[in-house]
């Protein structure tokens, strides 16, 4: 039911790939070859067209896929096609492109049941985030930082919910945590008997704001989070 609801916001939240393009001049057939592949692939947005012999890391920093026509050695998702775009080159560069997509809105979703009775906060979100730092989603350092969080301020936030979390430098790989509480726990002010805990690498924050933002609205709505607790 949740990963169902991330998957929607993903969908929506999808834009083109900024894509490069790399071939022996950066002119003429080039040109052609760009204007060809944005009429044939609207998932994907030229940002520039540039020589092989000029091709710089600084040129990369803000592009998703590079198209070349011509060998080359980049840290880059990278596919090489003729400068002709055959139908060959249509297929392998969308099924490319697919698989890019699905690897970059790659975001687990882990549904944890607790059964114990816990008094304090501090033992439920160390229990967590060990679950968590053994599946190799975060490092260790991660269960301090959300504890130092919460003694920062509260992250409960009404309807039973709270969403804790940490730093992006200690986590591995991103994940989402929904943690269902048989016993409801004394969250400072409020009762908790759900987690909503949102672990996100550096580089996965930014293209997942649009996707939490709609979750967080989600998470309002007492029907919604009825749903969870009986998923």
């Amino acid at each position: 039911y949740i990963a169902l609801h991330l998957g929607a916001a993903v969908e929506r939240a999808k834009k083109p790939l900024k894509a490069l393009v790399v071939c022996t001049t950066g002119i003429g057939t080039a040109q052609l070859l760009a204007a060809r592949l944005e009429k044939s692939f609207k998932q994907i947005e030229i940002k520039d067209i540039v020589s092989s012999v000029s091709l710089h890391e600084s040129i990369l920093n803000d592009i998703d896929i590079v198209i070349s026509t011509v060998p080359i050695e980049i840290n880059k998702p990278f596919i090489n096609i003729s400068p002709l775009l055959t139908q060959n080159d249509i297929k392998r560069l969308d099924e490319f492109i697919q698989a890019l997509n699905k690897r970059s809105n790659l975001i687990d979703t882990q549904l944890l049941d607790v059964d114990g009775i816990y008094l304090k906060k501090e033992d439920l979100l160390n229990k967590v985030c060990m679950e968590l730092h053994k599946k190799g989603y975060v490092k260790e350092e991660y269960i301090q930082d959300v504890i130092t969080r919460e003694k920062i301020a509260s992250t409960a936030i009404g309807n039973g919910i709270a969403i804790p979390h940490g730093l992006p430098e200690h986590v591995n790989k991103s994940v989402f945590t929904v943690v269902r509480l048989k016993n409801p726990i004394a969250w400072d002010e409020e009762k908790v008997d759900m987690l909503f805990m949102i672990s996100l690498t550096q580089s996965d924050i930014a293209k997942s704001r649009y996707i939490f933002r709609k979750l967080y609205n989600k998470l309002e709505s007492p029907e919604f989070v009825e749903n969870i607790k009986k998923a």
